[in-house]
């Protein structure tokens, strides 16, 4: 029997806090998985944006960076950091906000 590891745990865990419907900035790495694992398993509806403001985007890949071409995948829209946290996170428009150092 393989080992469960602590990233699988964090992962499930951050997965479980998310909700469907909610709005959700969303780190690389660890929360973007999460985050997909949620929307799999019980939140479908669950709209994922990240710090370069790209919505409803769905990668093919865990994305190695921001700059990474597979993020783009699907997204309905892309814009800046100062639009993802001035007018939404500021705003109170975003119901979580997950990343390595949250």
């Amino acid at each position: 029997m393989t080992e469960i590891r602590a990233t699988e745990i964090m992962v499930a865990a951050g997965a479980r806090e998310l909700k469907d419907s909610e709005i959700v900035v969303v780190g690389i790495g660890l929360p973007q998985v999460a985050c997909f694992l949620a929307k799999g398993t019980h939140a479908p509806g669950l709209d994922a944006s990240s710090r370069n403001r790209r919505r409803q985007y769905a990668p093919l890949h865990t994305p190695v960076g921001l700059a990474d071409s597979r993020i783009f995948y699907r997204a309905t829209c892309w814009s800046g950091f100062l639009d993802v946290m001035g007018m939404n996170l500021h705003r109170g428009v975003v119901d979580h906000r997950i990343s390595r150092r949250a």
